[in-house]
């Protein structure tokens, strides 16, 4: 259940809204019907109606109201409002409400996103320790699912940036000063750390597959993705989206965000 002010996501909208829009052409068929039956009743066009047929045509407005208010359209949900106050009585008022419903329907945008990439919106992607990366994750996915590449790739390089991070303050060395603080003097400081440390040290191996995983990331993606003329294909979005989420996962189980190693 949603709370207060809580935003739900574009797919959330989508998988609920898009029912709801059925519901609202079903109710606007039934209530139609309701009125154009009432029409061919005996008296003339505008005469007072049944009470069973106001009955019916408060509970039909009251769900339209009840709808409108729901996906947000605000002008039909105040014209059904005032309908409740003072019923249609014939098809030609009925067509007056529906024209307005339909203007604004007509100012309404809708996103398709395929099924084969629908998985990744919203994606639930989540590493505790590392909750700035997760989000970038979950950028990258959202990207990938409406079809822009080049930025999924983009927010996955911040998602290594901040293990790049955290891998370097891990191993005790102090952030480099401002202005200098690109990939390769971190993948250097790194490199050098792990040479002193030598090979004696019982993690070598697995900090030096992080380090060899940050340079490969470095030099075949993270570089092409900062020059404006770079592109990616889907399967190069995906394929990074995936390497990286598993390369978060590994660094997220030795330390946090903060490069506090992980008991």
């Amino acid at each position: 259940m949603n709370t207060p002010h809580q935003l739900v996501s574009l797919l959330d909208m989508l998988r609920v809204y898009a029912q709801k829009y059925i519901e609202l052409g079903g109710w606007m068929h039934e209530l139609g019907g309701r009125l154009y039956m009432a029409e061919d009743e005996p008296g003339s066009p505008g005469s007072p109606l049944s009470d069973e047929d106001k009955k019916a045509l408060r509970a039909h407005i009251g769900q339209l109201a009840k709808l409108s208010a729901e996906l947000g359209l605000k002008v039909s949900q105040q014209q059904w409002e005032w309908a409740l106050k003072d019923l249609p009585r014939t098809s030609r008022e009925f067509d007056l409400l529906r024209n307005v419903l339909m203007t604004e329907l007509e100012n309404q945008l809708f996103l398709f996103i395929p099924w084969e990439r629908s998985s990744f919106f919203e994606a639930q992607t989540s590493f505790p320790s590392f909750p700035a990366a997760t989000k970038e994750l979950v950028r990258s996915g959202n990207c990938f699912a409406v079809a822009e590449y080049t930025a999924s790739v983009f927010h996955s390089m911040r998602a290594v940036e901040i293990a790049l991070t955290a891998v370097y303050t891990c191993l005790g060395l102090q952030e480099p000063a401002t202005g200098n603080k690109s990939w390769g003097v971190y993948c250097n400081g790194i490199r050098e750390e792990l040479a002193k440390r030598g090979k004696t040290w019982l993690r070598l191996d697995e900090f030096q597959e992080v380090l060899t995983t940050l340079v490969n990331v470095k030099d075949g993606w993270r570089n092409k993705s900062m020059h404006v003329d770079a592109h990616y294909s889907e399967e190069d979005a995906k394929r990074i989206l995936q390497a990286v989420t598993f390369f978060i996962e590994k660094v997220s189980s030795k330390m946090d965000e903060q490069g506090i190693p992980l008991a």
